[in-house]
């Protein structure tokens, strides 16, 4: 039998095979429109896992210029690397010096109210190595985004349209 026959019909086995465990799985998932399986799962809370290099550098960061409270911090030992959490009000984080935990350079989007209290607030801190701005954004909200000394970015965002709701003459 020639070479294409074969890859022929090896991949034909495969989609079959593959096509087997999608039905199987859109059934277990409740996904047939005859068929709805309710589900008891709840999804309560996501706490974002961050990479830190220095400890100093990082409560500085998100305490002293964020106003983020440090909860714990857990070493196996003296020499071990820190993981901590740190929260403000509901957004919590974790933040990890472990290399295996996660990459430096993640992205963590926040909706939040209050967005012009907190630029002013941080702002005032007079931390020295970043002076963040407020803007608008083509999905409506009002941005600041922030960028700690590992390269982790946080968007902070405040929804607009609640706002135009409750007051049509609003300009932003």
């Amino acid at each position: 039998m020639p070479r294409f026959e074969e890859s022929a019909k090896e991949f034909l086995l495969a989609a079959k095979i593959e096509a087997f465990f999608y039905d199987v799985s859109r059934e277990q998932r409740g996904l047939h429109a005859d068929r709805v399986v309710p589900m008891n799962t709840e999804f309560v809370s996501v706490i974002p896992i961050l990479r830190i290099f220095d400890t100093v550098k990082a409560k500085d960061f998100y305490v002293g210029f964020l106003g983020f409270t440090l909860d714990w911090e857990h070493k196996f030992d003296e020499r071990s690397p820190v993981y901590l959490q740190i929260s403000k009000q509901n957004l919590i984080l974790h933040l990890t010096e472990h290399h295996g935990d996660c990459c430096p350079g993640s992205t963590v989007f926040v909706w939040m109210k209050g967005i012009e209290e907190f630029h002013s607030t941080i702002t005032s801190r007079g931390y020295g190595y970043m002076r963040p701005g407020i803007e608008k954004t083509f999905y409506n909200s009002l941005a600041i985004e922030v960028t700690d000394p590992f390269g982790n970015r946080i968007r902070f965002n405040e929804d607009l349209t609640d706002r135009a709701e409750a007051s049509p003459t609003t300009d932003l």
